[in-house]
């Protein structure tokens, strides 16, 4: 038995085209014909959950495909796991727009066995509603609104991968963890007051301090927020500031010096290597 699925033509983004050109052999062996570099894109009446288990995968199974018909012509259904239930795009040997002769918010009628329909869970119809009520077209005109609301859709089941309660509980847990993990490493700025410092050397390196602790709030891998100069150990004014690595000792041993010298950094991630030891 077939069943009809029944909607409009749209322009798309055009990302199908290297999509399929980067996928062209693979996409030869699975549908024994050499695909158009492009994809026509249909906005359907109403949401279409197919039938992930009957789908053919390609692109390290990140993509899928189920054959159809088109005005009895062999096409077939592309779509990846983040699709809304609404959109389905078709590709073929041949570019669809010119041999149907098509233009956008032309109707357009797909053929495609029954058996490649899955049931919509009743939650992935209720978010595919709110989301997509009325502004079904935005998934191709308003790349905003779509990224806002893709994650939250995908969760609830209104799009092709479907609603699984696994899905919930996995992003759940990550939640969670990442929760815990960024409470247990947040750092919390402390100002030292250097209103009442006199001698003019310490007051300078408090507020060296203060700057060195503010950047330890940035989260990044290199803050080092254990020790006091973060992580480059700095000498200033004669002091020592401990940081987790220290530049002098690590570049003592080159047979070459580099004070006086304008220093190329390629390839030294921050550069600070170099640059700390010749503040120091």
């Amino acid at each position: 038995m077939m069943k009809t699925l029944k909607g409009k033509v749209i322009s798309g983004r055009g990302r199908a085209c290297s999509v399929i050109e980067e996928n062209s052999k693979e996409l030869k062996d699975i549908t024994s014909q050499k695909i158009y570099p492009g994809s026509l894109n249909v906005v359907l009446n109403k949401p279409v959950q197919l039938n992930n288990t009957r789908a053919l995968r390609f692109d390290r199974d990140k993509r899928l495909l189920w054959p159809a018909t088109v005005d009895n012509k062999p096409v077939w259904l592309y779509r990846w796991s983040r699709t809304p239930l609404h959109l389905v795009e078709i590709i073929s040997r041949e570019r669809l727009r010119d041999t149907l002769n098509l233009q956008d918010n032309t109707s357009l009628s797909i053929s495609i066995d029954e058996q490649d329909i899955a049931r919509v869970s009743w939650i992935g119809a209720f978010i595919f509603y709110a989301v997509w009520l009325g502004r079904k077209n935005w998934a191709y005109t308003n790349d905003q609104y779509y990224h806002k609301t893709k994650d939250l859709c995908m969760l609830l089941g209104a799009t092709q991968r479907g609603f699984r309660m696994k899905y919930i509980k996995r992003y759940i847990k990550r939640k969670v963890r990442k929760n815990n993990k960024s409470n247990k490493n947040k750092y919390y700025f402390s100002r030292i007051n250097t209103d009442d410092i006199l001698d003019i050397n310490k007051k300078e390196i408090a507020s060296i301090n203060n700057i060195l602790n503010y950047t330890k709030t940035s989260g990044s891998a290199y803050s080092a927020r254990i020790h006091p100069a973060g992580y480059h150990t700095l000498n200033i004014l004669g002091e020592k500031i401990q940081g987790q690595r220290n530049p002098s000792l690590r570049l003592q041993d080159v047979p070459f010096v580099f004070e006086g010298k304008t220093v190329l950094d390629i390839g030294t991630n921050q550069g600070a290597c170099f640059s700390r030891w010749l503040i120091s």
